[in-house]
């Protein structure tokens, strides 16, 4: 599932039209394959030397990127809803589940992830897209990419899984 992001930009000052395209381009100056640099075409007009530049001239055209739309669609989420982060160190959108809404629980606890068909541990929170947590404390914090077919956010102590609340969920839904 990997995301091509373009840019372009296009500026217009006296007269004179500037073209930049690329992708990336500061990942291509530290290294990272599958970047390349921006290119810059100016295509002029007669226009004299001296000209005063009025700033209402100046028209910057910025990128507008959408949101993509790749995630498993084979799941029913309750309390979840699919988000995306840059990841790192490209800057390609991934696709994460978070909590959709605040739970209302007492302070004290932390959030886990649960894998209630085999009652074990069920995967590991992402603070950024490259730091791995087993648990978080703030249900914001609580960021996960979506793996195997059912799991449970649980909220308590993570040594007593089965005493702990369960916040949010997914399971893959059925096939018809």
């Amino acid at each position: 599932m990997k995301s091509t992001r373009a840019m372009a930009v296009v500026v217009t000052l006296a007269g004179v039209t500037l073209l930049g395209a690329g992708v990336n381009a500061m990942a291509h100056d530290r290294g990272v394959p599958g970047s390349t640099t921006p290119k810059v075409q100016a295509a002029p007009t007669e226009t004299p030397k001296d000209v005063a530049i009025d700033p209402t001239d100046l028209v910057i055209e910025a990128p507008v990127e959408e949101a993509p739309t790749e995630h498993r669609t084979d799941l029913v989420l309750d309390n979840l809803v699919w988000d995306t982060i840059p990841s790192w160190p490209t800057g390609d959108p991934e696709h994460i589940l978070r909590i959709a809404n605040d739970p209302g629980v007492e302070p004290g606890g932390k959030y886990f992830l649960w894998d209630d068909v085999e009652n074990t541990r069920g995967g590991q929170f992402l603070i950024g897209s490259d730091v791995e947590r087993p648990y978080v404390g703030d249900w914001k914090a609580a960021q996960f990419q979506a793996a195997g077919d059912s799991v449970q956010v649980r909220y308590g102590d993570p040594k007593k899984p089965t005493e702990a609340k369960t916040i949010a969920s997914y399971k893959k839904a059925p096939v018809s």
